[in-house]
């Protein structure tokens, strides 16, 4: 019993922290985008 609560709360460690992982690379990836349409457009006006 306690290994297979064990066996789950692991998983849902590591579920929780590759969820975080793709949650900041979206963050940088949105922010880097911003950050190039800016630059974009203000070399443009």
């Amino acid at each position: 019993m306690s290994y297979w609560s064990y066996l789950k709360s692991s998983y849902l460690n590591v579920f929780i922290v590759a969820a975080t992982a793709m949650l900041c690379c979206f963050m940088l990836v949105v922010a880097g985008t911003g950050l190039a349409i800016a630059l974009l457009v203000a070399a443009l006006i």
